[in-house]
């Protein structure tokens, strides 16, 4: 793949901007380098375009837009660091910083909108847009104990819950990469957990997480850990070992009725709910 002159210089001007202070004295040393953010913007606008045209292969044309999508991503994260310390009294670098910010926006929203095809779920969000998810999410979560409570869900199913989403938002404090698809996933949890009554439910006077975090497939650690002792519990519960049997039959048949978000899963790394218990079920049946 050819370079990337146009992002190249871009990047350069931002290299300019982190290495000095005071870069700018007059409006006019302003203008002129905003003006050149808006001439290399339209650069990038026509080199992705020509590349992607002149590609003979739909891998060249994915390969192609991820490379200029990850480098504004980058490039994001850098120029919000650099407004972040950029002292209020400087004025003329903030209004450069102002103007490069938007642009790089402009050029994200272009490559979302017109190659959505491209683009995969693993690519990184920008930092700033963490920043406003972390915030939506540490306003929401607030609400969550006492809409569990009414869900008749026990305190330690909830602590696992509220765990994992504080979890989340460490990680956005702490500046780990974060995924599109890991932020989609929290965020879109959190609206339907705000909504409980939105959810279909299958199973009569069943806690309202236990479907819910199957539904969504919330496999950590933790979410399994809890499901798998509760179910033993309730299998030592049953007196004879036919009964027991009885028991594990019923379960599985409603596992297997429990509806599931396609193609959702909240670490790609271990089974989906569904899968581990009913190869757990059968297990035990067996």
């Amino acid at each position: 793949m050819k370079k990337n002159h146009a992002m190249q210089s871009l990047e350069l001007i931002i290299h300019q901007l982190g290495s000095q202070l005071t870069l700018f004295k007059t409006e006019e040393e302003t203008t002129n380098l905003i003006q050149k953010i808006s001439n290399e913007k339209v650069n990038i606008y026509n080199s992705l375009q020509a590349q992607i045209f002149h590609a003979k292969q739909q891998e060249h044309t994915r390969l192609t837009v991820q490379a200029f999508y990850n480098t504004l991503i980058r490039l994001t994260d850098t120029t919000y660091h650099l407004f972040s310390d950029t002292p209020k009294e400087d004025s003329n670098r903030i209004e450069v910083l102002e103007y490069l910010s938007i642009s790089l926006e402009e050029l994200q929203q272009f490559i979302e909108v017109n190659y959505p095809q491209f683009l995969s779920p693993e690519e990184r969000v920008p930092l700033k847009d963490l920043l406003v998810i972390k915030s939506e999410l540490e306003a929401s979560i607030i609400e969550l104990p006492a809409i569990f409570k009414q869900g008749k869900n026990n305190n330690r199913i909830i602590t696992v819950v509220m765990n994992g989403l504080q979890q989340f938002i460490n990680r956005i404090e702490d500046g780990d990469i974060i995924t599109v698809q890991e932020a989609g996933y929290h965020t879109e949890m959190v609206k339907m957990m705000l909504k409980p009554a939105e959810m279909v439910r299958v199973i009569p006077n069943c806690p309202s997480l236990h479907e819910l975090l199957f539904y969504w497939n919330y496999n950590s650690v933790e979410s399994i850990t809890y499901f798998t002792s509760g179910l033993e519990a309730l299998v030592e519960k049953e007196p004879t070992p036919l009964e027991k049997l009885e028991f594990l039959r019923l379960e599985f048949k409603r596992l297997l009725h429990l509806p599931v978000m396609p193609k959702v899963v909240y670490d790609k790394n271990y089974p989906s709910m569904k899968a581990y218990f009913a190869a757990w079920i059968k297990n035990e049946i067996d």
